[in-house]
This record gives structure tokens, sequence and C-alpha cells, in this order.
């Protein structure tokens, strides 16, 4: 398997844009048997904007693969979101994530974190974070996330609950995160 990418980013005043590209050549495995075939692909494109104290921001991916002989899986997301500065180090984040349907061949997938091509696999994803800045470099956060999956779609928090098809998750989060 090889994999290659491209990103670019622009910055202008308060305005931030990115888009990135990624091929992934002979990237599955022909039904486990440790033989590849198959290339995948996915793009993102990303926006924000500074109003005041307030970013606004959106993004929008798809992934496109045929992970076996004669199917294909095609997986697409957006997502809505604005960060708040407050007041000094205090900072409220806010974001609205939505994957649609897996289209293509019936029952492809594009692996396990995705579901199965079908009816009913896309899923909703609500956020709402408090961030502390403690210093330039060092960042604290603690948050709240719920997942809704449709009925046929097994997506979860990173491997923190299970995914079960047609399941809702909800977790609590702390992170600490240091820039060197």
């Amino acid at each position: 398997p090889r994999i290659w990418s491209l990103g670019a980013s622009y910055k202008a005043g308060n305005l931030d844009l990115g888009a990135g590209y990624e091929q992934h050549d002979k990237m599955y495995n022909a039904n486990g048997a440790g033989t590849f075939a198959g290339d995948g692909q996915g793009w993102h494109l990303g926006a924000s904007y500074l109003f005041g104290g307030v970013k606004f921001g959106g993004m929008y991916t798809q992934q496109e693969g045929d992970p076996a002989a004669g199917t294909n899986a095609k997986a697409k997301a957006w997502q809505l979101g604005a960060e708040w500065k407050i007041s000094g180090p205090h900072n409220l984040a806010f974001a609205y994530t939505q994957a649609d349907d897996m289209k293509g061949t019936a029952g492809a997938s594009l692996g396990p974190v995705r579901p199965n091509v079908g009816t009913d696999t896309g899923a909703k994803l609500w956020q709402v974070r408090y961030l502390h800045d403690f210093s330039k470099r060092t960042v604290g956060s603690i948050g709240y996330v719920a997942l809704k999956n449709d009925a046929n779609a097994n997506y979860d928090l990173g491997g923190v609950s299970g995914s079960a098809a047609g399941a809702k998750h909800r977790a609590f989060a702390l992170s600490l995160a240091h820039k060197f």
C-alpha cells in the first residue's frame, strides 16, 4: 500500500481557509488474505472567520474507496462550529457534525470505523467545551459530547463506547494540551 497527500492553507486577516487531499493506493486487504487491492481517496475543505471575539467555521469532507473487486463506498460529512473568546483565559466552543448515509455498493465498507453502505447509516454529533488558557502554549478543557447514530450506523466516540447499530453515546471529556 502507498499513501500520498497534499494540503494547503491560506490566512488573510480574520479569514482562514484550508484544503487537503489524500490518495491511498492498494489500501484494502482483499478478504483478509494479506493481498492488497482497491484504492481510496479523500478530501476536505474548511474555512473560519473571526468576528470580534467569536470565530465561526465550517468543514466539508468526503472519502471514497474501492474496498473489494467490483465494490465502492463513499462517505460525506460536514461540521459547523464556533469558538467564543469570552474574557481573559476563558473560552467556549460549540460544534455540530453530521455524517450522511454511506453510498455505493450495498454491503461495502470503508473500514471498521464506518458503517456498511446502506440507508440510515448517518449520524449527528453535538459538542460543547469550556477551554482555559493557562499560558500561550498550554490549554485545558472540559466538554460534553452527544452522538446519535441512525438506525444502521455504528459510529462510536473513538473507542470510548460500544458501536452497536443505532446506538446513542454521550461522554464528558477533560484534556490538557501543551505545545512544545
